[in-house]
Formats: structure tokens, C-alpha cells, sequence
């Protein structure tokens, strides 16, 4: 049963208190200024003047980008490195503004960063202030209670007045719970979002990226100079470690963050390290406001100690690992080998079936490799305690399976039904190297400085 307590609570300042997500909400305050601040920068660029390039308004759109792009303390940040680039061409501009004498087109604001900045930001705002609100009520909810509860007491030689306050009471309870239950659905709600927006950080990049193709495009005469420029741009954001986990290729998400094993997966299976004798795992539904936020705050790069409050429910870490493997471009087993793996499907003999499985193993790249075998030793597990969570290896088959190989078209109606099984049998044979184990995390994650505005 989850806690009706709320993380979050409000200081006398009126200001988010809890760390997470104060620092939170204070890095996406600082993107948005940057964000904003580069947006203004290059409509500033806009015009052009006979001028020599430090009087231009190319140099001063470059200067007020610098202003605030330090606000952003990750080197390794996409909207940075693009922003920076977007200096270094500005600064080419002006150096050519002499011969300039045409307007630059003028910028779409209908692009991702505007409406981050006018619109998901404002949306943010209000999912934050309901969330105060919440907890405005539920505090003035408790104090009312506990006046009501001290003129029972004291009334307690009269029946008639005793009974009227007990009535009110019991209703003062009733409110209260509700209440508790509408901050805990608030806050899910606001901290998914919150998640979600410090995630497209990627799409911001992008959007600014439009900026500079466009520009190219647009500005003929000064081609030779952004040259070389929209490369860089298109590498930074490429082999920058914050994007997207969701929705990745395997293998670019394993390269963006110079690990072994899908982030998904590692920090699921840490999570259900001492829940592998909980009943219904793979088979009971997590919250979706639940999953949606563990999958935010994945995807916005964060650490696995700040997921762990988040994956304390071990069905939505289960829910994690069918709902990242469902989510992969390509099956772990590999989309190129579905008739291998349907062939050996199709082999009777288990002694035979287990040979051809580690020859075709092997032949799988080693991103999905070492993933299986991670998948598949605490798969091993699972099936090591079926009788008390039930996950017999029949009941992983229904689960995972579906989640594990499928048809260009999608088709997930056939199985590897004596294929999984003899895996699960002979895990140790197919994967003689553990991998279950907590490495210490190399990748970036976010950091959060500053106060809360």
C-alpha cells in the first residue's frame, strides 16, 4: 500500500523543500533562461548594419547568448555545445558583415524550445502551485481535525454536544484522507512532469540546430563560412550522453553512456534484488503515473539513487524491464535472427536445442549478448523461488517472451516457448560470466545547483 505521506513539503517561504526536486525545478528554471536567452540571441541577429563585426548585431546576438549559457554547468550539456556553436557562426557572420546587406530570414517560433518556454513551462507552474495548494488543504485539514478533536474531549459530560462533535470529526477524517489521496496524485503528477520536461533537453538541442540549418540555407554568400559549423552540431548532439533511454537503439544507449547493461535493466534488477519472492512480479500492472515517472527520470539521465525511492514498489520495476525491452527499436534477440531463433524452436531434442542456442548466442551482437545474460541470470532467480512468487519458467514464457523477439511487422503472437525454457534450465551453461553486479555508474548525471526561484 503506498504511503499517503507526501515527499514534497513546503517551507515557510512558500518554496519546494524536498532536494530532489528543488534542485530539479531549478535546473529547468536555469535551461529555460538559457533556452530563452538563446532564442533572443538569434532574433537579435536578425538584421544587419554596415558595421565593423564587433558593432554588428550578429556579435551582439553571439554576446547575449554567452551570458547566460555558463548558467548550465554540464560541459557535456546539447543545448550548450550547440548554443556555443551558434556563437562561434554568429561571429563569422559579423566578420563577413561588409558584403551582408539581406535580411535573415526570419526564425519559426513554433519550434519545441517555444513551446517549452510559453507553454510546458506555464503548464509546469500550475501542476506545481496545485501541488501547494494540496498541501495548504491538507495541513488546514489537520489543524481543523485536531480543534474539532479537543471539543469532543472536553465535551465528553454531554451526550447531545459530544455526539454533534464526534459527526463532525468523523467527516474532518473523511476530508483529510481525500485530500492525502489528491497531494499524492498532485505531486506523481507534478514530479512526472517535472521529469519529463528536464528530459527533452535533446529536442531542445535539435530545435536550435534548425536554427543554424536555416541559417546555412538562408545567408548564400556566407555558406563558406557556416561550413564545418552544422557538422559539429550534429556530432555534439549525436554523441552527447543526455538523451532519450526509451526508444534507443541498444547499442547507441550503451555508447552515450559508456556502460554494459541498459540502464533499465540494471537498475530494475537492483531494485527487485530483495522483492524476488514477491508474488506477481512481471504479471500485476505497475501505477501508470508511476511508470511514467521512473521512465522520466531515466530518460533525463538521472542516477539510480534518485530512482530508488521511485522503484521501492518492485512491480514497477518489473514493469520497467517488459515495458524498456517492449520499447527498443529492435527485439534483444536480435531482428536479423528470427529465423534462426525459429528454427531452433522447432528442434525436439533439448540436448540439441541447447547446443544450437549457444552457437547462436554467439553470433548475437555483444551489446544484446551481455544484456541477455543479465536478463536471464536473474531470470534464473525468479524461477530458483517460483514457489512463492509463482514465476514458474511457463509464466516468464507468457511475460517476457513477447517482449524478447518479434517480426518486422511487430507480430509478437508466436513464441520461443522450448527455447526460453532450456535457457532458463541452462543459464549457467549459456552464460558461464556473471553479470549481475552493481558497477560503480560512470555516466553523467545532472547536476542541480543554486536556489530555488
Amino acid at each position: 500500500m503506498r504511503r499517503a505521506r507526501s515527499k514534497l513539503t513546503l517551507n515557510s517561504s512558500d518554496e519546494l523543500a524536498e532536494t530532489e526536486y528543488k534542485e530539479s525545478w531549478n535546473q529547468l528554471i536555469k535551461l529555460k533562461r538559457t533556452c530563452k536567452n538563446g532564442i533572443k540571441g538569434i532574433k537579435e541577429s536578425l538584421h544587419v548594419r554596415n558595421t565593423n563585426p564587433q558593432e554588428s548585431i550578429y556579435w551582439k546576438g553571439a554576446t547575449t547568448i554567452k551570458e547566460r549559457i555558463q548558467e548550465i554547468s554540464r560541459e557535456d550539456s546539447p543545448v550548450k555545445l550547440v548554443l556555443r556553436k551558434i556563437i562561434k557562426t554568429l561571429e563569422l557572420l559579423a566578420e563577413s558583415q561588409a558584403q551582408f546587406e539581406k535580411q535573415i530570414l526570419d526564425i519559426v517560433d513554433n519550434g519545441c524550445v517555444s513551446e517549452f518556454i510559453n507553454k510546458d513551462f506555464s503548464r509546469l507552474e500550475n501542476e506545481k502551485n496545485q501541488f501547494k495548494k494540496l498541501t495548504r488543504e491538507k495541513e488546514n485539514c489537520e489543524s481543523r481535525l485536531g480543534k474539532e478533536r479537543e471539543k469532543r474531549r472536553q465535551t465528553q459530560a454531554d451526550p447531545d454536544f459530544y455526539e454533534g462533535h464526534k459527526e463532525k470529526e468523523e467527516k474532518l477524517e473523511e476530508d483529510l484522507e481525500q485530500v492525502k489521496k489528491d497531494l499524492v496524485s498532485a505531486e506523481d503528477k507534478f514530479s512526472a512532469s517535472l521529469y519529463t520536461a528536464l528530459s527533452q533537453e535533446n529536442a531542445l538541442a535539435k530545435n536550435f540546430e534548425d536554427y543554424a540549418l536555416k541559417l546555412e540555407e538562408s545567408i548564400g554568400n556566407f555558406k563558406e563560412k557556416v561550413e564545418g559549423i552544422i557538422p559539429q552540431i550534429a556530432r555534439a548532439i549525436d554523441e552527447s550522453p543526455i538523451k532519450p533511454v526509451f526508444g534507443e537503439s541498444l547499442e547507441k544507449h550503451l555508447s552515450s553512456y559508456q556502460i554494459g547493461i541498459a540502464r533499465p535493466l540494471d537498475y530494475a534488477v537492483r531494485a527487485l534484488q530483495d522483492h524476488t519472492d514477491e508474488e506477481g512480479l512481471f504479471r500485476i500492472s505497475p501505477g501508470l503515473l508511476q511508470l511514467k515517472k521512473v521512465k522520466a527520470q531515466l530518460d533525463a539521465g538521472l542516477p539510480y539513487q534518485k530512482l530508488e525511492e521511485s522503484l521501492r514498489d518492485p512491480h514497477v520495476s518489473s514493469g520497467l524491464i517488459k515495458c524498456y525491452l517492449r520499447e527498443l527499436p529492435e527485439p534483444l534477440f536480435g531482428a536479423t535472427f528470427v529465423d534462426d531463433w525459429s528454427a531452433i524452436e522447432k528442434i525436439p531434442n533439448n540436448n540439441i536445442r541447447l547446443e544450437h542456442i549457444k552457437i547462436l548466442i554467439d553470433r548475437l551482437p555483444e551489446a544484446n549478448k551481455n544484456n541477455i545474460a543479465f536478463l536471464f541470470q536473474f531470470l534464473k532467480k525468479l524461477v530458483a523461488k517460483s514457489e512463492l512468487n509463482k514465476m514458474t519458467p511457463d509464466n516468464i514464457n507468457i511475460v517476457i517472451t513477447p517482449n524478447l523477439l518479434w517480426t518486422t511487422g511487430h507480430d509478437r503472437s508466436w513464441g520461443l516457448t522450448r527455447t526460453v525454457r532450456t535457457m532458463l534450465t541452462h543459464v549457467d551453461d549459456i552464460f558461464p560470466e556473471n553479470m549481475i553486479h552493481n558497477e560503480e555508474e560512470q555516466p553523467f548525471s545532472p547536476s542541480f545547483e543554486g536556489d530555488l526561484t
